[in-house]
């Protein structure tokens, strides 16, 4: 359940991690209980980026430029999954409502204008 190079996530209570082969793992913090442990559909490659949360929702980017989005929670759910068709590395940054996701040619700003 370790990641190579992702960093893990917390989010209220709960420890998720991904790694090669699109394994996103759901575990409870304070006593390391693995809740889930599954392959992410649509999106099993290899992960550079560390998982980020926005929105009530936690948000998965693989080298080959899949955008996972998933449900929290301790039986997390995939909710859908997006192509950006180019590798995604780094990890997508979020300022003012926005997420910064860099791929290998462009910088995209999703969000943000009321």
């Amino acid at each position: 359940m370790v990641p190579e190079v992702p960093s893990p996530l917390i989010l209220d209570g709960i420890l998720y991690t991904v790694k090669t082969g699109g394994i996103f793992t759901a575990m409870l913090a304070d006593s390391g209980e693995l809740k889930k442990s599954a392959r992410v559909q649509g999106a099993i490659d290899g992960y550079y980026a560390s998982p980020i949360a926005a929105d009530g929702k936690i948000f998965l980017f693989s080298e080959q430029g899949k955008a996972a989005v998933l449900k929290p929670g301790a039986e997390w759910e995939l909710m859908r999954v997006n192509d950006f068709d180019e590798p995604i590395y780094a990890t997508p940054a979020i300022a003012e409502s926005r997420m910064y996701i860099r791929t290998s040619s462009t910088l995209y700003a999703i969000g943000g204008g009321d």
